[in-house]
Formats: structure tokens, C-alpha cells, sequence
């Protein structure tokens, strides 16, 4: 009976678990992440001035004219296949023109000098007369023909070279090829560039703006003395063109 009467007791209060609460609960850690620093590339380009020997200026007839220049130096780092930025800017009766290498970044170059000869055409018009300066030397104008504004070079063939038996050797070069146009009778400008133990030479036709020539291919052929004496094997390119002395 007194069974009975505990059970209908414990029926009436309910059954109560104890629960144990936690105090200090572990704290849940959590997976982030981490956003990747974006990677930044810079692109600052620097200009470095051609190192500029010499330089020879042809002017249209017309007025204003048009300039075309020979620029004979040697750029100013070991690669050949960096861009070349030219600008030109009129102060008075002077044309100022800056010609240099962009480099950008920090390109491997080889540690040699690189011939440059280039003919460069001024995208101005400016007076007859102007004084005309690239990189700091004044343009030498009188051998300037007066209507010669494009020069074409000289397409070749082969290059023979001959020098004498005594040292220091005088060297002689035969050019063959073709010219660049079908015009026969118009003036070929020849320009020589001693660097180290190699010669360049630069050979083009000097065509004026709006010159019509025939469509027919004209043999060319000339013998150069090289400039100055040589007491060791030389290396001779023409337009390209190379051969050992």
C-alpha cells in the first residue's frame, strides 16, 4: 500500500533529470580564409637617350617643309628589341628632336654597345633653314638635297671586301644588289659608322616625296673605300648585310 502511494506521488510532481549546465563552455573555433593580397606589377617605363654621333638633315622644298634625318650612334643598352620613342619640339628657329630607348622594367641586356643607324622621318612641317638638333648635335644639312625626303636603302646582295697586304690595312668594299625603286637617275647617299671592330655602312636612294618610278628592277653596284686605316680583322655590314675582312 505504501508502495502504491509513493508512486502516485512521483506520478503527480512529475519526473524531473537533472541537467548539468556547463560554466565555461569551449569556445567554437572557426575555418576562415585568408582573401590573397592582389599581385601588383609596375609598368613605369623609362626613356634613355640614344647615344648620337652624328645626324644629317633633308629638307622638302616646298615651304613648310618636311625633314627627314640620318641619325648615326649607338643605343643606350645591349637590347635590340626595345621601342625607340622620337620627340620633336620647335623653339625659335631651332627644331629640337630627342630619340631614345623605352625600357620598362628591368630587361636582361647584354652588356655590348649596339650600333644605331636609322632614318627618321620629323612629323612636323617647319621653315626652310631651321637649325635641326638630335640629342644635343646639330644636324649637318649641307650635303642636303633640296627635295629629297624619303630614303630607301639599297637592297643587297653581297659584299666583297679587299684590303691591302701592309698593316694597318686600307679596306676596299664592292656592293652589289638592286635599288629599292625603278628610278635609275636619283642620288644614293652613303653613310659609314665605325664601331669597335665592326663597320657599318648604310647605303639608300634618295626618293622625293611623290617620286613616280617605273615597276622594273635596276642593278646596283659600287665600290667604297671604308674610311680610316685597320690593323685587325674587321666585321663589315652593309644594309644588313655582313661580311668578315
Amino acid at each position: 500500500m505504501l508502495e502504491l502511494i509513493l508512486l502516485l506521488l512521483l506520478l503527480f510532481f512529475g519526473i524531473t533529470t537533472p541537467v548539468r549546465v556547463e560554466s565555461n563552455p569551449e569556445p567554437v573555433q572557426m575555418m576562415m580564409t585568408p582573401t590573397p593580397t592582389p599581385e601588383i606589377i609596375f609598368t613605369d617605363a623609362q626613356v634613355f637617350p640614344v647615344d648620337v654621333e652624328s645626324a644629317v638633315a633633308y629638307f622638302t622644298s616646298e615651304v613648310p617643309a618636311r625633314i627627314s634625318l640620318i641619325v648615326n650612334g649607338t643605343l643606350p643598352t645591349g637590347c635590340t628589341d626595345l621601342d625607340i620613342e622620337t620627340v620633336e619640339f620647335q623653339e625659335g628657329n631651332t627644331v629640337f628632336v630627342s630619340i631614345g630607348q623605352v625600357v620598362v622594367g628591368a630587361p636582361n641586356c647584354p652588356m655590348m654597345l649596339v650600333p644605331y643607324i636609322e632614318t627618321v622621318q620629323l612629323e612636323g612641317n617647319y621653315p626652310l633653314g631651321v637649325t635641326v638638333i638630335v640629342n644635343g648635335i646639330v644636324a649637318n644639312q649641307d650635303a642636303a638635297p633640296a627635295q629629297a625626303v624619303n630614303l630607301m636603302p639599297i637592297v643587297v646582295d653581297a659584299v666583297t671586301a679587299v684590303q691591302t697586304r701592309s698593316t694597318p690595312w686600307d679596306i676596299t668594299i664592292t656592293v652589289t644588289g638592286s635599288l629599292p625603286t625603278g628610278c635609275e637617275e636619283l642620288p644614293v647617299e652613303i653613310q659609314q659608322y665605325r664601331e669597335g671592330s665592326a663597320v657599318y655602312v648604310s647605303i639608300n636612294q634618295v626618293v622625293p616625296e611623290g617620286q613616280i618610278c617605273t615597276m622594273m628592277l635596276i642593278p646596283y653596284e659600287e665600290t667604297i673605300q671604308l674610311d680610316g686605316q685597320f690593323d685587325t680583322p674587321v666585321t663589315i655590314i652593309v644594309n644588313g648585310v655582313e661580311v668578315q675582312s
